[in-house]
This record gives structure tokens, C-alpha cells and sequence, in this order.
């Protein structure tokens, strides 16, 4: 349910019915969907397999001063990720124009590992090969793999692949031999490593084809702030909840003492090997920024615990975007100028106009990808039972589906560019039993929030616990209590003081909650007793009290009477 694979009925949802066909973890395959949705699959693919693998960067020990220089080009500020796709990028643009000797030294004067890379582009390719299987990716998309591996190698290749396997096997079986360069330090032999090097890239060589690898990762390189972040919110799909956020203090706080929050787990920090712990001013925010626009959160892969709790795979991503697009509850005020976000964030807007085009925008974006997994699940569904080549290729079917992938990208570009202002906190823990209104009554009008709501459902239901009204699954309209309201529930329900009950008369000294407990267990005084004896004997014969307004009088008098009297009074005045 976390990752809207299910609903609240434990029922499959569009994305995870589509999850449930790939063999991939949860995590990577809505990542991988999501990629194929809003056009940016290539650097998703190479991402996803680099989060699939161990990461290449080791770290650097001390008095290695130089691994790190040379490791700046590849470090991006958007966070690990996107530093391995750089790294990932720059190993293929010199496989393709050199060999593995030159890969090799790259490698070794970076102190990455260059198995890790061969790892990646295999994996890439399985997962490429999976999304043609059941038909999610677009029309006439040419993979950068050269078929299956039965088709790929002409007898040639084989013979090649063979000779090369034999000499690396015979070069095991030689003895160690340790050699002294010339400054003293021991070297070990390195035809084993050549030989292992040459078959690695040899196998490269004949699974992948070099130069649409080469061409993907320029058109990678040639990604705009745009595209980098329409990027990080198809990786977030896959990654939510797995949010941190950075604590109010880190601001007095020295830059390896940076901590972090999430929901589960509070005062967490970053993993040394992070490119956030090596550049912290990473994570501040740019000059010129308006205060309490474009805040940012951490997305995390992994939460590592050793002797400290450690967020690896870590990368900086909108906060009011994600959180407002993949989150399972969205709870509103009145005039939804607060949104609380999965009982943990809230999100504060200037006014409640603001917090309305957020969620206008919101519902828009949510509705229109789920159509869209519909529909590609019904387009895959088609083209498994038909065995017609004219089936495969598309149709109008087809054309429909990538004309709203356009224009659901460019709507997600609009929003991520669109800035909204709004402070973003924790929700308080002392708050929390206070924040929603609760259970309404029945006599509760519908509001007009101006909000879309669901087309399964003709008409508003109310909240049974939270209150409000549900617009959607995730959406609850005016469930919030009011901020004031909240802060005083908060305070009084700890708050205790000397009270005297009028009914026993003890003085105690007792909080809000348990005055009301006491009074509801607590005997009635006698004057309450008697005034409801008298009470029960003038319903028992059927009278209650009536004030004419015609003559001024209150008289003890039953139901029929009150009508006899008022056609009386009718009567009366039709006669004059």
C-alpha cells in the first residue's frame, strides 16, 4: 500500500496490476513505468541498474587525497543517483572510444570498480528487455542491446569468446609472481588482470551495441534543470515514502553532524560515501531563493544501520511536488490552505486560493496517469491475445496512449516549474491526537470545496474517523481542525487543574479528559433527578410546553391541541 499498489480494500490498483507482470522489485519496476509515462526512460533504466547493484565508489582512505579530486567532474548536486549516471555515462563514452585498458585506468585513478559497471549495463539491458515484453515501451524505440544472445554472435565471435575463456582460465592456474616497481612497492602480476579485462570487454563488446549506448548517454548529458527534475519525480514514484527531512537545528550544527529525520526513524544521517557528506553545501539553499519557495526534501534507496543509522543512495527533490503527488493521504483545512501530508508533514499556504490550484493541479496529474496505466494495461492485454502483426504495432490505440504521455509530461514540466509558497514542518506529536476534527454529525451539510471528486462516487461521503469529506482515496477535504483550536486541545489535554464536581462535590485535580470521565460516572444530584421525574411524567401524559405568539401565553398542551389551537387563532382572523 505504501507504494499505491493497493487500495483501501487491499484490491490491485491500475500500478499494481501493471507491477505484478514484471519480475523486477516493487521499487524499480514503478520507477521503470513511471519512466516509460513521462518519456524519460534511458537515464531510468541506467539509474535503476545502478541502484540495483553495489555502488561502484568505494571510499577514499585517508591520505588519498587525489581519488577525490579526480572524483569531482562526476559528483553531481542532485545527489548520488545522478552521480552514478554521470559515472556510468563517462565509462561508456570511453569504452566506446578506447578499450579496456583505458577503462581500466580510469577506474583505478578514481577508485571506482569496474565490474560494478559491467553489472550495470547488464542489468540495464534485462530490464529494457522486460518493458518490450509487455509492450510499455514506446513506438519505435531501438534498444542498445543487439537481440537475444542465442542471435547475437555469429560462429566467429563464439569461436573468439572460447579462446579468450581458455586463457584466463589457464592464467589461473599459473603461479603468483610479485614484482618491485621502481620506487620499492610490490606489484602484483597483471596478465591475469589484462586477459579478465580483455574477455570482460570482449562480452561487452558483443552483448551491447556501443554506439546507441554512446548516443543515449549525450542525450543524457544534454538534460536541462527541467528534465532533471520531471527525473527526479519519476525516481521518487518508486521511492516514496522513503523521505528525510533535514532538522530545524543542522543550521548550528557542523557539517558532519548534519541529522535528518524520517517517518519512522528520527535523527538519522547521511552515509560517508553520500556526495552530500562530502559536499554539504550541496544541500543549502541557492542565493536569491525566496524564503519558503521550492524547500526541498532527501530521497533515500536504503536505510543502513550500523553503528549509526545511515540514509544511502540519497538525492535533494521538490518537496511540495512529491509529497503532494505520491503520498496515500492528503488531509485539507477548511480553505485548504493546510494539507497534512500522511499524518507526518504539513504544508502551510500563504491563503487557501494557493492550497486550491495545488490540489487542482494535483487531482489533474494523478487522475490522468492512472488513466493512462489503464489503458497501456489494456493495450498489453489485447496485443497478448492477438496473434496479428497489425495488432502489435499500435494502432490508434497506440497513438492515443503516446499523445497523452506528451501531454501529460509537459503538464508535469508546467508544474514543477510553477513555484507555490508554503512552509513545510513536521506535524508535532503532541498535536497529532488533536489534528482532525473527527466523526461528523448527520445533520452536516455537503460543502463546495471546489475540488474534483472521484467518478466512482455519485456524491461526498464524510470521513468515518478523520471527519471531512473524501474527494478522492488520498484526499480528504476539511478533516483539519483549526490550527488555534489544535495548539489549545493540545495543551489543555495534559494540562491539569483543581476542580470541583457538582454532583459529589470532591475537589480533584484532574486534566480535561478526566474531569469528563468523572462526570459521566459520577452520581446526578437530586435536583437533576427531579427535574427529569417531572420532565418524564409531562411526556407520560403527552403535554409539552407551547408559547402561542398569538395570544402570548404558555400553555401545557399535546400535539393535537397545539394544531386545534392554531386553527382556532386562523380561524379568527378569517372571520375579521
Amino acid at each position: 500500500r505504501g507504494q499505491g499498489a493497493l487500495n483501501s480494500e487491499e484490491r490491485l490498483t491500475p500500478i499494481g496490476r501493471m507491477l505484478a507482470q514484471l519480475p523486477v522489485d516493487i521499487v524499480i519496476g514503478k520507477m521503470l513505468v513511471m519512466g516509460t509515462i513521462f518519456h524519460v526512460i534511458e537515464p531510468v533504466l541506467a539509474i535503476a541498474a545502478a541502484l540495483s547493484v553495489q555502488s561502484p565508489f568505494s571510499r577514499v582512505p585517508l591520505g588519498q587525497g587525489d581519488i577525490s579530486v579526480a572524483r569531482r567532474p562526476l559528483e553531481s548536486e542532485h545527489g548520488d543517483p545522478f552521480t552514478l549516471l554521470n559515472a556510468f555515462d563517462e565509462w561508456i563514452q570511453l569504452k566506446s572510444e578506447g578499450g579496456a585498458s583505458s577503462t581500466h585506468r580510469w577506474c583505478k585513478r578514481r577508485g571506482l570498480e569496474q565490474q560494478r559497471f559491467y553489472e550495470m549495463a547488464k542489468l540495464r539491458q534485462q530490464f529494457q528487455e522486460i518493458l518490450q515484453e509487455h509492450s510499455l515501451l514506446p513506438r519505435g524505440y531501438e534498444g542498445t542491446s543487439r537481440g537475444r544472445r542465442g542471435e547475437r554472435l555469429t560462429e566467429s565471435q563464439k569461436w573468439e569468446l572460447r579462446q579468450m575463456r581458455k586463457r584466463h582460465r589457464a592464467e589461473h592456474k599459473k603461479r603468483k609472481i610479485l614484482k618491485l616497481d621502481d620506487e620499492g612497492g610490490v606489484l602484483s602480476d597483471s596478465d591475469e588482470e589484462s586477459v579478465s579485462a580483455d574477455l570482460k570487454d570482449l562480452e561487452f563488446k558483443l552483448l551491447h551495441d556501443l554506439s546507441q549506448l554512446q548516443e543515449a548517454s549525450a542525450v543524457r548529458q544534454a538534460f536541462t534543470l527541467r528534465d532533471t527534475n520531471v527525473l527526479k519525480i519519476v525516481l521518487c514514484s518508486g521511492l516514496y515514502p522513503q523521505l528525510a527531512m533535514a532538522d530545524d537545528c543542522n543550521s548550528y550544527r557542523r557539517d558532519s553532524e548534519q541529522v535528518f529525520h524520517t517517518k519512522s526513524k528520527p535523527f538519522v544521517v547521511l552515509h560517508p560515501t553520500s556526495v552530500f557528506a562530502t559536499n554539504p553545501e550541496y544541500l543549502q539553499p541557492p542565493e536569491g531563493r525566496k524564503e519558503n519557495v521550492g524547500q526541498e526534501v532527501l530521497a533515500y534507496v536504503d536505510l543502513l544501520e550500523t553503528n549509526k543509522p545511515y540514509l544511502v543512495n540519497v538525492m535533494r527533490t521538490p518537496a511540495l511536488q512529491t509529497l503532494t503527488l505520491f503520498s496515500q493521504n492528503l488531509d485539507t483545512s477548511g480553505d485548504c490552505s493546510r494539507l497534512v501530508v500522511d499524518e507526518w508533514l504539513e504544508l502551510k499556504f500563504p491563503d487557501g486560493d494557493t492550497g486550491q490550484k495545488v490540489l487542482s493541479v494535483v487531482q489533474t496529474l494523478r487522475s490522468t496517469w492512472t488513466h493512462l496505466l489503464e489503458l497501456k494495461l489494456q493495450l498489453h492485454e489485447s496485443r497478448s491475445a492477438s496473434s496479428d502483426s497489425h495488432q502489435h504495432g499500435g494502432g490508434p490505440e497506440g497513438a492515443r496512449i503516446s499523445a497523452l504521455e506528451d501531454l501529460l509530461a509537459s503538464k508535469l514540466a508546467e508544474f514543477l516549474d510553477s513555484s507555490f509558497p508554503s512552509i513545510l514542518r513536521q506535524v508535532p506529536s503532541t498535536m497529532k491526537p488533536h489534528l482532525y476534527k473527527g466523526p461528523p454529525s448527520d445533520d452536516v451539510e455537503q460543502p463546495t470545496s471546489g475540488l474534483a471528486v472521484s467518478k466512482s462516487s455519485t456524491e461526498l461521503k464524510s470521513h468515518p474517523i478523520k471527519g471531512g469529506w473524501c474527494i478522492t482515496e488520498y484526499l480528504t477535504y476539511d478533516c483539519l481542525q483549526d490550527e488555534s483550536e489544535v495548539a489549545a486541545s493540545s495543551v489543555e489535554h495534559y494540562l491539569q487543574r483543581v476542580w470541583t464536581c457538582p454532583s459529589c462535590e470532591q475537589k480533584l485535580a484532574v486534566t480535561v479528559a478526566e474531569q469528563l470521565q468523572h462526570q459521566t460516572t459520577c452520581r446526578k444530584s437530586l435536583e437533576d433527578a427531579k427535574e427529569r421525574q417531572q420532565f418524564m411524567e409531562v411526556e407520560a401524559g403527552g403535554l409539552r410546553e407551547y408559547h402561542c405568539p398569538v395570544c402570548d401565553k404558555v400553555l401545557q398542551l399535546s400535539s393535537i391541541d397545539i394544531l386545534r389551537h392554531k386553527r382556532t387563532h386562523a380561524q379568527k382572523s378569517q372571520s375579521k
